[in-house]
């Protein structure tokens, strides 16, 4: 085992690599190259499934323009955005659609294999098994990256006049099969990606929330808000690495179990005791 990080890095296995093979099928022979397995993998996609009448009236609503995952995520939002001080809980209040973009009409596409793979999947180990070893038996035949609220109402439109299967994506990070495309399905499959729809748009002061697009990510948001002068509490903890809240959560778990082995019968009491007196005092 390489490496310092583990207790067990330095250490030798001689048993592992035959029992893998042995057990889990993994052929230590065959050569790891993720670059050309990546390769081979794009060629064996099958034709992507055009359903003509919704392209056409896609192209006819928007001007479409080619592109790939590289670019969208090297052309996203890395500016502080300037949202609008307002309670979306209120009367009148603003909706999305009326935050306007630049270039409407534009609607970022692609059909390349390599993107229509990359969408066609999670991280769950099953997907990843499957994708490693080029098990897929269907893939998304369309990307989309809308920007707007606007835009994603147009595209659901037309995905239901003319009979399209749309999957929304995220962050690609699923472990549910979320984004997993039906095997049987025959209608074409577009995969509807949030990258691009990233901004804050509203702050409500008085109960303290936040309005976001779909495609927000969340350290993004994190130091968009400091920024502002606000902080989301979980990334505050978990990437900021305060003092403080480490501090507090040792000692909120330690207590957890010191009064659950011990307290049983009055574990609740104790519980909220300990949580109100440490928070408040």
């Amino acid at each position: 085992m390489s490496g310092k990080r583990y207790q067990i890095s330095g250490e030798s296995f001689p048993a592992l690599l035959p029992w893998a093979s042995r057990v889990v099928g993994i052929d230590e022979n065959r050569p790891c190259d993720p670059i050309q397995d990546l390769k081979v993998l794009e060629d064996k996609i099958s034709s992507a499934i055009q359903n003509h009448e919704f392209l056409q009236e896609l192209a006819s609503i928007f001007s479409l323009t080619e592109t790939n995952k590289a670019t969208v995520y090297s052309q996203k939002n890395n500016s502080v955005p300037q949202p609008k001080y307002e309670s979306p809980f209120s009367s009148g209040t603003s909706s999305p659609a009326d935050f306007p973009i630049d270039q409407p009409n534009v609607l970022y596409v692609s059909s390349s294999a390599a993107d229509r793979l990359d969408h066609s999947h999670g991280q769950t180990l099953e997907e990843l098994y499957a994708l490693r070893n080029s098990q897929f038996s269907r893939y998304v035949d369309y990307v989309i990256w809308p920007r707007s609220h606007q835009q994603v109402e147009e595209i659901i439109k037309l995905a239901n006049k003319h009979d399209v299967g749309i999957i929304p994506f995220g962050g690609g990070t699923s472990v549910s099969l979320a984004v997993l495309c039906p095997e049987n399905e025959s209608r074409m499959l577009i995969s509807l990606d949030m990258k691009k729809m990233d901004r804050i748009l509203e702050i409500d002061l008085e109960n303290m929330c936040i309005l976001v697009e779909a495609g927000t990510e969340g350290l993004w948001l994190e130091n968009s808000l400091k920024e502002l002068g606000f902080f989301f509490f979980f990334f505050f903890f978990f990437f900021k690495k305060n003092f403080f809240f480490f501090f507090f959560f040792f000692f909120f778990f330690f207590f957890y179990f010191f009064f659950f082995f011990f307290f049983k019968k009055n574990f609740f009491f104790f519980f909220f005791f300990f949580f109100f007196f440490f928070f408040f005092f």
